[in-house]
């Protein structure tokens, strides 16, 4: 008789997240009367805004309160592909090429799953937000780590890249705004060979 098993290998290889486990450390300090500054999990100290707060009452009231399409409300995939052309200078068809997720992470997750094979290689640019390389040890993928320099601004070159490119390399860290440092690849930098959509 084979004993039970209670979560997959992926799972139980999973180390706890950083993030969770720093947020829980302090809200277990608040409790007990410390007066703690929380820098884990990047919650505001701040309530959500009234406006907004009514603006989702009100929605509720209307009868928005059922299942929508999958990928979102279309007018938001609208509103998000306006705001991408206007401060971007990208196009999207928001019918077909922009979803809509409870968060960022999950949003990482679904973009990994949906472009990681097992084994495959995805440089991630360190400092790097912790969430990166579990993501990807979950979709059976290996990190390779790009370091960046605070005396360089943390700037994303394409030296920094190359020398840590090995084929084959199925992709890189795609977010425009890389966490902690915040920074991204500019026009300066690594992308002159990025393909990119400009609004005509």
């Amino acid at each position: 008789m084979t004993s039970k098993r209670s979560a997959s290998t992926r799972v139980t290889a999973a180390q706890p997240s950083a993030t969770v486990t720093i947020s829980d450390q302090a809200r277990a300090l608040g409790q007990q009367g410390r007066d703690i500054i929380n820098l884990g999990g990047g919650d505001p100290d701040f309530d959500t805004p009234t406006h907004i707060q009514e603006a989702a009452s009100a929605a509720m009231h209307e009868g928005h309160t059922h299942y929508v399409a999958s990928s979102g409300l279309l007018p938001l995939r609208r509103a998000i592909a306006d705001t991408l052309r206007r401060e971007q200078d990208v196009c999207f068809d928001p019918a077909a090429e922009i979803i809509v997720t409870p968060g960022g992470k999950l949003a990482l997750f679904a973009a990994v799953m949906a472009t990681v094979d097992a084994g495959d290689e995805v440089l991630i640019l360190d400092p790097a937000w912790v969430s990166y390389e579990p993501c990807l040890q979950l979709a059976g993928g290996a990190a390779v780590h790009v370091p960046l320099y605070r005396e360089d601004n943390f700037r994303i070159t394409e030296r920094h890249l190359e020398a840590h490119l090995a084929p084959p390399v199925q992709a890189d860290d795609r977010e425009l705004a890389q966490q902690p440092h915040g920074t991204g690849v500019d026009q300066g930098g690594a992308d002159g060979r990025r393909q990119r959509d400009h609004c005509p």
